[in-house]
């Protein structure tokens, strides 16, 4: 088969897949609390990285070690994703101490860290 083709096909599957509801809601509910576009971008970046990275170890291993994802093992980990995304509402629900609070870690940047294992966990 055609490379451009098997890359093409990866793309359009990958963008169906960024755009499943569980996604746009765990990016919004991370992005919701920064106030600016450019540090919601930087957060959404930051947790597709993470959840690219646990994709491709993932992938890798079915595909080149032959793992098989049994169902029960499947389900845990999608409970696992729900267990996340409720964790990052209940944090979004949670009233800030200080104004700041609510958009940056304490040295003034967003909270990268925090987004990126969501990310992995995702």
């Amino acid at each position: 088969m055609n490379p451009v083709v098997v890359l093409g096909l990866g793309l359009l599957l990958g963008l169906r897949h960024a755009t499943d509801p569980d996604h746009v809601v765990a990016v919004t509910a991370l992005a919701a609390r920064t106030g600016n576009v450019r540090p919601a971008t930087a957060l959404g970046v930051v947790w597709g990285i993470g959840h690219s990275l646990t994709l491709f170890a993932v992938g890798a291993g079915i595909i080149l070690g032959n793992w098989i994802v049994p169902p029960r093992l499947g389900l845990a980990m999608e409970l696992c994703v729900a267990i996340a995304l409720v964790a990052v509402g209940l944090y979004n629900l949670r009233r800030p101490d200080h104004p700041h609070d609510a958009r940056l870690a304490g040295d003034g940047r967003p909270m990268a860290g925090r987004t990126f294992v969501v990310g992995l966990a995702h």
